[in-house]
């Protein structure tokens, strides 16, 4: 931990032994040890977390390189050399030790008066107790964990003297702080610079109060003749926010504008005043993984699948095991046939391998391959996003590119230049969401973030980056069952929204702070629980009487995704020819 400087801080308090979860370069979690400071600094008082460099977890003993967009970093199973991990290109000063920091980009230091809000959590969710900071721009921390107790009284204590702090009505967990009165008001007073001299606005407000008065009337005219002028362009969004929209989308002409939030002409539009009630139904906690003993039983003497559908529920409520993952999410990718026999598979597999094994070698790089194969759609952005887990479960890159082929056939459209299948996609979940929950939804339309801009990266590449390696791919699973419904994964995104929904209304967030709040959420998401409420919700709407057709459509158990709908010129999943030939033809 760096040496405090005693002249320009003071530490009020502190707590060490404390750790927060990041992502190494295979998206695996990693635990940084640190302490959480309180400090008194000459503009005030500061809350800051610092790495404690001395101090390694046994568990963090490898490092993996999987991730196409990991640093390179040298490798070291002994846990005392750990502490001298630099990356191959730089180091960082003062730091020992380089991540590839994915989540943990924001480094935890800010003045009281930023602080919005925290979160205490403690209990089944987390193994720990821990404390979440969101701050009033929206930024908002991974959580700090004490492995040697909860959040002491005397931390909190001492921040009460700084601030204000106010539980939640709607969460027990949640806490809103707010500036002390007489240091807001005069906070509100400089902020708005109604006084032009020097010196406390209150008591310059005392000395003169006619003159003070009058000279404020003029400021506020002015400052609301320019809001209302400059809120023309309110609705236009910023050229930084389109870029972070696309962090996982090759730089293109997409026009963001185009996506609009209006329904579609339905007459059940007219239902206005009626509003649609969904059912109470009882959450259903999730099932054990698929075993092997258990994969073995639902194949015939000659190596058929007998019961697809009942095998998909098992998967769609727990998951697969990770030794059987490579067996079977060829068949969830349709890289395998279920009514397939063993011997078809194997003759099917030898074709496989005879019409790509030379080109894999030749390019070394499965993506370049998939370019070659589907040469209109080439490679976009995000791409290496899907492949990563892929590569990690199969044995060899004939079955990982041929899986990863499948696996675009479902977001095909997701990566077509005219970004139709994402601009109906946000446009979807801005319809599911308007009947799921209508005060957020009110809330977010008032905000000016009824476009759904903020969930952009999470249906691009199926909360990819929201997730640790272990749990994108059971929710992966989950996905490729095609249970329980179709567009499964906007029903997961509002009920992501839904829980997002208490911070985002009590820190009372707008575009820019929500699209901030939503991307440092990332490794902070509990998948047992999203997937349990994502269940109830999926069975609320399914089973609502008065469920608006165009919603009705956009789930309908049994049709095919909007996310996956093919272009016109797309090329089917098993093509006649080698991709050796259809590249000479195009």
């Amino acid at each position: 931990m760096a040496a405090l400087d005693p002249i320009q801080e003071k530490v009020v308090y502190s707590v060490t032994h404390t750790y927060i979860k990041v992502k190494n370069g295979s998206n695996k979690e990693e635990y940084i040890y640190g302490t959480l400071l309180m400090l008194e600094k000459p503009d005030g008082c500061h809350i800051e977390w610092r790495e404690d460099p001395t101090h390694v977890d046994a568990v963090n003993d490898s490092w993996d390189f999987i991730n196409a967009d990991a640093v390179s970093f040298t490798y070291s199973n002994s846990a005392a050399e750990l502490t001298d991990i630099t990356p191959t290109a730089a180091r960082t000063e003062g730091s020992c030790r380089m991540i590839n920091q994915q989540k943990f980009h924001n480094p935890i230091n800010f003045h009281v008066d930023n602080l919005r809000s925290f979160k205490r959590m403690k209990g089944k969710l987390v193994k720990n107790s821990c404390i979440m900071f969101i701050l009033d721009c929206g930024t908002s921390h991974p959580p700090i964990y004490f492995p040697k107790g909860g959040v002491t009284d005397k931390f909190l204590h001492h921040l009460g003297k700084k601030v204000i702090i106010t539980q939640s009505a709607t969460d027990g967990n949640r806490f809103l702080v707010s500036p002390h009165q007489q240091e807001a008001l005069e906070s509100s007073f400089d902020a708005l610079n109604l006084f032009a001299d020097q010196g406390s606005a209150l008591s310059r407000f005392a000395a003169d109060p006619v003159r003070g008065t009058f000279t404020a009337f003029a400021k506020v005219s002015k400052l609301l003749t320019n809001t209302l002028v400059a809120s023309e362009d309110k609705n236009s969004v910023p050229p930084e926010i389109c870029d972070q929209l696309r962090i996982s989308v090759e730089e293109n002409e997409t026009d963001f504008s185009a996506i609009h939030s209006t329904q579609p002409e339905d007459p059940d539009f007219l239902f206005i005043d009626e509003k649609a009630q969904l059912p109470e139904v009882e959450k259903k906690p999730r099932g054990e993984p698929l075993k092997r003993a258990v994969w073995e039983k639902f194949f015939d003497a000659e190596g058929r699948v007998t019961n697809p559908e009942e095998l998909k529920q098992i998967i769609y409520r727990g998951g697969v095991s990770h030794d059987l993952r490579s067996e079977v999410w060829k068949f969830l990718l349709s890289f395998y046939s279920w009514d397939s026999t063993t011997r078809e598979r194997e003759e099917f597999r030898k074709t496989k391998v005879g019409d790509n094994n030379e080109r894999l070698h030749q390019l070394n790089d499965i993506l370049m391959t998939f370019v070659m194969y589907d040469f209109n759609l080439g490679y976009v952005q995000g791409m290496s996003d899907l492949l990563s887990p892929l590569l990690l479960v199969m044995e060899n890159e004939v079955d990982t590119f041929w899986c990863f082929v499948g696996f675009m056939n479902l977001l095909h459209s997701n990566f077509e230049m005219d970004q139709e299948g994402m601009k109906l996609q946000l446009n979807q979940l801005n319809q599911i969401v308007q009947v799921a929950d209508g005060q957020l939804y009110s809330y977010l339309d008032d905000h000016e973030s009824s476009n759904m801009y903020f969930a952009f990266r999470w249906l691009l590449i199926v909360f990819k980056r929201e997730f640790f390696m272990d749990d994108i791919m059971s929710l992966w699973e989950v996905f490729w069952t095609g249970l329980p419904c179709k567009n499964y994964q906007l029903v997961i995104a509002t009920a992501l929204l839904c829980q997002c929904k208490g911070d985002i209304i009590e820190n009372q967030f707008g575009f820019n702070e929500i699209l901030k709040y939503i991307n440092d959420r990332s490794g902070d998401i509990v998948l047992s629980e999203l997937l349990i409420q994502s269940e109830a919700l999926a069975e609320q709407l399914i089973t609502c009487t008065n469920l608006p057709s165009y919603v009705r459509k956009i789930i309908s158990p049994g049709s095919q995704s909007s996310a996956t709908q093919p272009s016109p010129d797309r090329k089917p999943a098993r093509p006649t020819s080698s991709p050796r030939k259809r590249t000479a033809e195009s």
